[in-house]
């Protein structure tokens, strides 16, 4: 889940407001991240880095993968390739109801 940490260093130095270096050439780039929650005042989303973001993926998540986007709050997942051993088509984790958390996932046809 390496998406997942990126975007958490990413957050984490936004709201440090330290300048990241991509690619440690001493420029730095700016992280122009908006989430769901920074436009309504009243949430609280008590420390979770990926709030309200979308994944987009090529293949459908496994099952452990499945669980460390519901873990770390995504708000969507999109992707391309099914796995019908997935987390998503064959479980249904993101939607859950014994889950804490869901998300929305959606199977994306390229023409």
């Amino acid at each position: 889940m390496n998406c997942i940490a990126l975007v958490a260093d990413r957050e984490v130095a936004r709201l440090t407001a330290e300048p990241i270096d991509d690619n440690n050439t001493g420029e730095s780039n700016s992280v122009p991240v908006k989430r769901s929650h920074e436009l309504c005042e009243d949430r609280d989303v008590g420390g979770y880095l990926c709030e309200g973001l979308d994944v987009f993926a090529v293949r459908e998540p496994c099952v452990m993968c499945t669980m460390a986007l519901v873990h770390s709050r995504i708000g969507r997942l999109f992707f391309v390739e099914q796995n019908h051993s997935g987390g998503i088509s064959r479980y249904a984790m993101h939607s859950h109801k014994a889950l804490n958390h869901n998300f929305t996932a959606f199977v994306c046809h390229l023409s």
